[in-house]
């Protein structure tokens, strides 16, 4: 079962973090569950059983039974929390689940540098970017293809391993943890990721109330002289000004490995002697993070002993999190919507354009309890802040290891997406369990078997289902006729009705009928009426039809849901002109003062955002 569940989630991190990448995964590892249930029913054995978690699907499937902003975003979540359940209900069968976090920690190691090599590649690795907004002018994606939440796992790795750097007695296990840190280390900045950077140090002075005080010393010692070898051989990967693992820096990160393999078989670690109080090292490492901090401010010796890219990096430039906190405000614009039982999963994607204070493009939160709080309300959201308190109070008292990267993971979910990636759901769970000695099981009861079958049951069909809509679908991208497209493109919408982006193919490609056409768009509307692209497709296709009057509504409603598209504006005033100049003169007078007035909105619009000073994403002003 082990190395089932190893395979599970480095399939898992390799799939871009299962970042709306779900179905295959949900299936494979839903049927798993399944055939595990049968066994042991069979046999009669307990089951550990992940119980706390089980309500999470429910909170997206409720808010259903009410207004959702995409009923395709809401099953897809509901089948993320599915898929999670049954990867940890795997999970829990394995006896040594450290090791497992080992092996994953060791393959990302190995593949990442691999393909740093240039031998072989993989899709948007490197990010390449302004050195406005990067010191190197590249970040590290990684596997999840957002520099960012690579950074959330290797920051969670690299505190998992420091921690068990000391505290395991075997000696074997506890050299692959300290020669972990090394490279991970230096992975972790390559992601230029200031936010986690931070969170990461204040981690780790936690990590001190957790680490037990006479090995404070070695444990301190130990952090930095990874840092600063890891930190050395990221200069050497970035000397040309981009990222490559070439042959110096593989030298020098096989030399700094070799020391802590010599120091560990010849017991040359130095004995220090106890402090007296477990407060010394983190008050005495604050204040020369303090003392750090200015002399970056005020460009002092260490600032200028960094390389460039580090520099320029640690400039005190916040925009990103200013950016954010407009995207928390704007989303808090109309929390009576969503207060109560929320909008549905992955309802920002939609409700962004129309809430928007300036054009950008961000489609995620950048706060995962916030889009908690969107997605499933408030009552779903106090749940999750329970299960996080439960599990971090439980670490705590264990004073376990892994409360330190639980916390780490919990803590960058305020200022990142954490949770719209599966793979870092279930990797913050796999901290939590494998931390706790309480397992949770159960035997077989008519209600609790049919309850199980149920959940698991639902998304291997769904999940199905999906996967042969979307193999229909990039069936149709390949069509050679038209006919042919439209063969598939029906059959597609047929097998998964829920998703509207079929119907925007069809349309878009011209592939469907005027009143094939008119269904289609009026039964995307009933799942999606905020969207702006069907609302304005619904225009067309009423305008072809003649039925002016309807057409501007929808126009008008597309323009409301997305007010930010210059294109949008201009195509409804060209509109409302059209429609004055064929009109009579008493309707062509009403025509022509509804295209002044979306101009005059227009207008205003621009100006405002121009006072704002807001980098223009969206190229409103073009």
């Amino acid at each position: 079962m082990a190395f089932i569940v190893y395979v599970l989630f480095i399939a898992a991190v390799f799939s871009f973090g299962l970042y709306d990448r779900i179905y295959s995964f949900g299936l494979f590892a839903s049927a798993l569950c399944v055939f595990w249930l049968l066994y042991a029913l069979i046999r009669k054995e307990r089951v550990m059983f992940p119980t706390l978690l089980f309500p999470m699907p429910f909170f997206y499937s409720f808010s259903l039974f009410f207004h959702v902003e995409t009923v395709q975003g809401t099953i897809d979540q509901m089948l993320v929390w599915i898929s999670c359940i049954a990867f940890v209900m795997l999970f829990l069968l394995v006896k040594n689940k450290q090791h497992i976090v080992i092996s994953v920690s060791w393959t990302i190691i190995a593949s990442t540098y691999v393909i740093l090599t240039d031998v072989v590649s993989f899709p948007d690795f490197i990010l390449s970017v302004s050195q406005e907004v990067s010191g190197l002018g590249k970040r590290l994606s990684g596997f999840f293809q957002y520099p960012n939440a690579f950074a959330s796992l290797l920051g969670g790795l690299l505190l998992f391993h420091l921690g068990y750097s000391l505290k395991e007695n075997k000696q074997t296990v506890s050299l692959f943890h300290q020669c972990a840190i090394l490279p991970l280390w230096t992975l972790f900045l390559l992601t230029e990721s200031r936010g986690a950077w931070v969170l990461f140090f204040i981690t780790w002075l936690i990590s001190f109330y957790v680490v037990p005080k006479q090995q404070h010393f070695m444990y301190t010692i130990l952090s930095i002289y990874s840092f600063l070898g890891g930190t050395i051989i990221y200069v050497l990967m970035t000397v040309n000004g981009d990222i490559r693992f070439s042959f110096l820096p593989a030298v020098m990160l096989t030399f700094f490995m070799l020391l802590i393999w010599f120091g560990k078989k010849r017991g040359g670690y130095i004995k220090f002697p106890t402090v007296a109080s477990i407060h010394v090292f983190p008050a005495s490492l604050f204040i020369i993070a303090v003392l750090f901090v200015a002399d970056l401010y005020f460009k002092g010796l260490i600032y200028r002993i960094l390389p460039l890219s580090l520099q320029r990096r640690f400039s005190v430039n916040v925009g990103t999190l200013t950016e954010r906190i407009v995207y928390w405000k704007d989303a808090w614009q109309e929390w009576e919507s969503f207060i109560w039982t929320g909008l549905g999963g992955k309802a920002w994607k939609i409700m962004m354009y129309r809430v928007q204070s300036f054009p950008y493009l961000s489609s995620e939160l950048h706060n995962g309890y916030l889009n908690f709080l969107v997605e499933i309300g408030l009552i779903g959201t106090i749940y999750v802040l329970f299960l996080v308190f439960y599990a971090g109070k439980s670490l705590w008292k264990q004073r376990a290891i892994e409360f330190v990267p639980f916390v780490f993971l919990i803590f960058h979910a305020v200022i990142e997406f954490t949770f719209s990636y599966p793979t870092l759901i279930m990797f913050t769970i796999m901290l939590a369990i494998s931390g706790m000695k309480k397992t949770h099981s159960f035997k077989f009861t008519s209600m609790q078997t049919t309850y199980s079958f149920f959940v698991f049951g639902m998304c291997i069909i769904l999940c199905f289902q999906f996967i042969k809509a979307e193999q229909i679908f990039v069936a149709t991208q390949y069509a050679s006729t038209k006919e042919e497209a439209h063969t598939f493109i029906t059959e597609a919408m047929k097998q998964n009705k829920w998703n509207t982006s079929y119907v925007l193919f069809a349309v878009e490609n011209e592939l469907l009928s005027r009143k094939e056409e008119q269904r289609a768009l009026e039964s995307a509307l009933k799942l999606e009426p905020n969207h702006s692209l069907l609302l304005f497709y619904a225009g067309k296709n009423a305008e072809k039809q003649q039925n002016i009057k309807q057409a501007a509504v929808y126009y008008e409603q597309s323009l409301a849901n997305d007010r930010f598209d210059i294109n949008k504006y201009t195509f409804l005033i060209d509109f409302y002109l059209k429609r004055a100049k064929e009109a009579r003169f008493g309707e062509g007078h009403l025509w022509r003062e509804k295209a002044k007035k979306i101009e005059e909105q227009m207008e205003n619009l621009q100006k405002q955002v121009k006072k704002q000073k807001w980098n223009d994403q969206r190229h409103f002003f073009k």
